[in-house]
């Protein structure tokens, strides 16, 4: 099963030389993607050191929540509009787009085998088509931004081979936990690698698998280019070149997961241990939110969907609130009738790309509640006041919790 690393294959190509683990190489990215709460402070710094070395390539998304940087960027979101206008970029998402990862690959602003610098929670949705997405505090994104490349090691990579088929229930979150569990928890630092996704595995769930992987230490995750990637880009109107050719190196480690065998999982946070969801059943929940970065793109509002619609309405006692990852999410469910299902079963939704916790998102709970989530909280009710008990999980569970009022396995509602 041995191959060399994907990555190391496309570091190489962004360096010109050859990438061995360990060794450092002077890379150059084809994409510089600002999106989170780091994007105000990389675009501060970027001023005062000069100006980007390619306006084309530098992608900026005000998907932040300005509260956040207020204190460290006074008129957040206003100055990066200002500062991207001075720059001349040539690639602007405003807050309406959505999770500003997202909406890159949504416009097909990174391709398979592309090297991407930047900064935001979920940057490594973009290892779902195949690039390495590496995030960067934001001096060092600054320097990357005037110079045009990056130093850095080549990581140690694994490769993760996947069998046989997973139940309709189980999402991207379940598989992550399980993948983590057999490589001994054991990420920090790596890259992970799919390089045979098995059938059904779709873009959307590919890059949800990456992020989540990379909030739970990974230094990135990615999937091999295929049929469905090349579907993705000629949707958008692009053909792909061929894959990088192959470098050298090997993987540090090689396993083997049988996704028959994943089930779903419940935990309070992405580095934090995971059990069966089926060992806390029966735990109620006095909020769900569906959404964000790994829970909010359309095949995860369509699992909802249907179980809403064959539960019909949501426990009385419980807030679901539901926002789709991306404007384009939002309209193709509109589209596909899920915000019928939504509404129709009582719950909230909010604007493509709210987070949980969010004024106006439905979402906000306090100190002694409950909250399934597919998403982490960030924000506390208010100053002084701690936030809910948090339970991360699938988005077919969340939607299960909703229509229960308590933790429960949802194969109840998909089988």
């Amino acid at each position: 099963m041995t191959d060399t690393p994907i990555s190391l294959a496309l570091l190489a190509r962004a360096a010109g030389s050859e990438a061995a683990s360990g060794k450092a190489v002077r890379a150059v990215p084809a994409r510089a993607v600002l999106s989170g709460v780091g994007a105000p402070g990389a675009l501060v710094a970027l001023a005062e050191r000069g100006a980007p070395w390619s306006p084309d390539r530098v992608v900026l998304t005000l998907d932040f929540h300005a509260p956040e940087v207020e204190s460290r960027v006074p008129r957040a979101r206003t100055r990066c509009r200002e500062l991207a206008r001075t720059f001349g970029l040539h690639h602007v998402f405003d807050l309406n787009a959505g999770v500003g990862s997202r909406v890159v690959l949504e416009w097909g602003l990174v391709l398979p085998g592309d090297l991407v610098a930047g900064c935001g929670r979920c940057l490594g949705v973009v290892g779902g088509v195949g690039a390495l997405g590496l995030r960067l505090g934001e001096g060092a994104l600054a320097g990357v931004l005037v110079e045009g490349a990056m130093e850095l090691r080549a990581p140690e990579a694994v490769r993760v081979a996947v069998g046989g088929k997973p139940a309709r229930h189980v999402g991207a979150w379940d598989v992550a936990k399980a993948v983590a569990a057999a490589l001994d928890q054991d990420l920090d630092g790596r890259v992970v690698e799919f390089r045979d996704p098995p059938e059904g595995w779709s873009v959307e769930f590919r890059s949800s698998l990456c992020g989540i992987l990379g909030e739970m230490g990974a230094l990135a995750a990615l999937v091999a280019p295929d049929g469905v990637t090349g579907a993705h880009y000629e949707a958008r109107g692009i053909t792909l070149d061929e894959n990088p050719a192959p470098g050298s190196g090997a993987y540090a480690r090689e396993i083997r997961l049988d996704l028959a065998d994943v089930g779903p999982v419940a935990g309070p946070g992405y580095n934090e241990p995971a059990g069966a969801l089926a060992a806390r059943a029966g735990e109620p929940v006095d909020g769900v939110f569906l959404g964000s970065c790994y829970g909010g793109g359309l095949d995860d509002l369509a699992v909802a969907a249907e179980i809403l619609r064959k539960a019909g309405r949501i426990d009385p006692a419980v807030r679901l609130t539901i926002s789709p990852a991306t404007l384009e999410v939002a309209r193709a469910a509109l589209n596909a009738g899920y915000y019928e299902a939504f509404f129709g079963a009582g719950a909230i939704v909010a604007a493509p790309g709210m987070g949980v916790g969010n004024v106006g998102g439905g979402a906000i709970l306090g100190e002694g509640e409950h909250l399934a989530s597919t998403a982490a909280y960030h924000r506390p009710a208010g100053p002084g006041q701690a936030s809910p008990t948090v339970t991360l999980v699938s988005p077919a569970a969340a939607a299960a919790a909703a229509v229960a009022g308590k933790l429960i396995d949802p194969a109840e509602f998909t089988s």
